[in-house]
């Protein structure tokens, strides 16, 4: 799974897109922006959590922490080009939720409800990636 945050001016969420799949596999927020990207990684119940014994995410190298692969420069040329594919694919999933306008104007209406809108934004993508629009592989 691919790891990153997606950031609102006030908010932040936490986003896994799979590497093998057409798939968002983990939403979770909304945080307050302010709130470092590691740790929210690293609450209790958060991804770090569920990563099984033995798998990592690939992730921005601020994520120094064992359960993540970033950047390295022992990696081999392959290596470095799928962790690369991989952080782009992340990309295109989060660019694909920018296009709608309800995440990037003024929300007025609370996290609890931008929270709602931000699922819903996900699930509209997810049936696109699943119904002809897909991301590419890695």
């Amino acid at each position: 799974m691919v790891f990153a945050q997606f950031n609102w001016p006030g908010l932040s969420y936490e986003l896994g897109i799979s590497i093998h799949h057409q798939q968002c596999a983990w939403i979770r927020g909304p945080f307050k922006a302010a709130t470092h990207d590691l740790t929210i990684f690293r609450l209790p119940d958060g991804l770090k959590s569920k990563v099984l014994v033995g798998k990592k995410v690939i992730a921005d190298t601020i994520y120094k922490d064992p359960t993540c692969s970033i950047r390295n420069h022992l990696d081999t040329p392959e290596v470095k080009r799928f962790k690369k594919r991989a952080r782009a694919r992340h990309e295109n999933f989060n660019g694909r939720l920018k296009i709608y306008s309800v995440l990037s104007g003024k929300f007025r209406h609370g996290h609890e409800k931008h929270k709602s809108v931000f699922e819903a934004v996900c699930v509209i993508t997810q049936y696109q990636l699943e119904n002809g629009h897909p991301l590419f592989d890695v």
